[in-house]
């Protein structure tokens, strides 16, 4: 059983992806290379602690798959139009599989702002180049963990609050605006495996 839910940041839906589907991911990840969960090469020990204070993870990369990016992409389109985004998205960065063990976090951070001075430039694959991140996507692959909690910040009346969207059961897909504020919550028991996607587009004018 699933359901669509839309609120002022996210388009969520609960219980989407059956399990021979998310048996099928994980294979993919037992495949691949797992790294710390940064995306850049630090040329000092101190930048590198820097970073790593705020994120503790595994990932790793992939692209290819084109029956998974199809999958996705039906997904983040609906959730685009539904929630009147209806950004300009146009492309897929390579997805990006997570694990969170006991004691990881991602703190307070956004995927993207969308604007002119953050494109991808020729540091990237060309076909990222000149494009932004729009529109994130998170695939929830398990639900045998505690704490792991997927949170945003709102500011109201000069406050902030943290909004927890009900994003807990295993084949669960969350879609939002890549500029929102986000985190993962430390990890307690278990461990926390999720697909992560990029949709990326012309940067907003």
């Amino acid at each position: 059983m699933s359901s669509h839910l839309v609120s002022n940041f996210w388009y969520l839906y609960d219980k989407v992806i059956n399990f021979e589907t998310i048996r099928k991911i994980k294979r993919i990840g037992n495949n691949k290379e797992w790294i710390d969960g940064v995306v850049k090469n630090y040329d000092n020990e101190e930048a590198y602690s820097k970073i790593m204070s705020r994120r503790s993870s595994q990932v790793c990369f992939f692209g290819g798959e084109q029956w998974l990016i199809d999958l996705m992409w039906s997904y983040m389109e609906e959730a685009n139009k539904q929630a009147g985004w209806e950004y300009d998205i146009d492309y897929v960065e390579d997805m990006q599989l997570t694990k969170y063990g006991e004691g990881m976090y991602y703190k307070w951070h956004y995927d993207g702002l969308g604007d002119h001075n953050g494109v991808f430039g020729k540091d990237y694959p060309e076909l990222l180049q000149g494009r932004v991140r729009k529109l994130s996507l998170t695939l929830l692959l398990n639900n045998e963990y505690e704490g792991g909690h997927f949170e945003f910040t709102e500011y109201h009346d000069e406050n902030t609050e943290v909004q927890r969207p009900d994003f807990n059961n295993a084949g669960s897909i969350i879609v939002f605006p890549s500029h929102l504020e986000h985190r993962v919550t430390e990890i307690t028991k278990g461990t926390r495996n999720s697909l992560v996607a990029w949709f990326i587009g012309p940067p907003f004018r």
